[in-house]
């Protein structure tokens, strides 16, 4: 389960503001998988789910490399979108 709290607020060009709150739960499944080798450390994690929204997706990828025993660099990037409409017009 992912749950999900929003909180917009915006200011239109005429000065009017505007806010908009928005919480829901979607149920979603995925695979994630560790890879050690050496001093590497390859992660990913990728999951799919619908409930409250349409259809959302996430997912990840990692490296680290070990400098020494207690050093370690990483790096990685993760991508989230989410398919969720409420309203219409302003609401």
């Amino acid at each position: 389960m992912r749950y999900n709290d929003l909180s917009v607020s915006a200011l239109t060009p005429t000065n009017e503001s505007d806010e908009r709150d928005a919480s829901w739960i979607d149920a979603f499944g995925g695979v994630r998988f560790t890879s050690v080798a050496d001093r590497w450390i390859f992660t990913g994690r990728a999951d799919v789910g619908a409930g409250g929204s349409s259809f959302a997706w996430f997912a990840n990828a990692g490296v680290s490399y070990g400098l020494s025993e207690l050093t370690w660099l990483s790096a990685g990037y993760r991508a989230l979108s989410v398919d969720f409409e409420d309203g219409s017009g302003r609401d």
